[in-house]
């Protein structure tokens, strides 16, 4: 019975031994996967706004953007939103803050004086692009993220900021396919 008795004991103690390492390697591996699949997630992501931001960035480097009229200004802020609803918003803004242009595939919006705004200061005094924390929309309650950047006029001074309100409802999106 002593010999029965330590064989089992030490097959029970290897079958253990051979769980325990078996499970911490399991282990190990699902957190390697899934930190692999947060780190794809966060590139999509990331990917996927700095496509925006570049689309936004080239239409405010185009020269003499604020001197054409509302209506061209408009249909270029329409082209732009046509192909992504990201842009819950976007506008044309004047050296004094107010909208001269803009547009949303949602709701018309009507942004009174901007000029004490944090995006109009960075852009417009300050002369930097702007991207702003992320923030919960009251109306639409969602997240969304501000891009600003500055425009110039013919006489490549700046003369205006270009304003975009992207919906971060994408983000659940990815997420879930991941």
């Amino acid at each position: 019975y002593g010999l029965i008795s330590l064989v089992v004991i030490t097959s029970l103690m290897t079958a253990g031994i051979v769980a325990t390492l078996s499970f911490k390697t399991q282990l190990n591996q699902s957190i390697y996967l899934q930190q692999t699949q947060s780190e794809l997630a966060a590139q999509k992501i990331d990917n996927y706004l700095q496509d925006l931001q570049q689309k936004l960035k080239y239409l405010a480097r185009i020269k003499g953007l604020i001197d054409l009229s509302p209506e061209i200004q408009e249909n270029l802020l329409i082209a732009l939103t046509r192909h992504n609803k990201a842009y819950e918003f976007v506008a044309i803004f004047d050296k004094n803050g107010d909208q001269i242009a803009g547009f949303s595939s949602y709701e018309k919006i009507e942004l009174i004086n901007q000029k004490q705004e944090t995006f109009f200061h960075k852009s417009f005094q300050e002369q930097q692009d702007y991207i702003s924390e992320v923030t919960l929309d009251r109306k639409l309650n969602i997240p969304v993220v501000t891009f600003a950047f500055p425009i110039r006029n013919n006489q490549d001074q700046i003369a205006g900021v270009l304003l975009a309100k992207i919906n971060l409802k994408f983000l659940w999106f990815i997420l879930s396919q991941n």
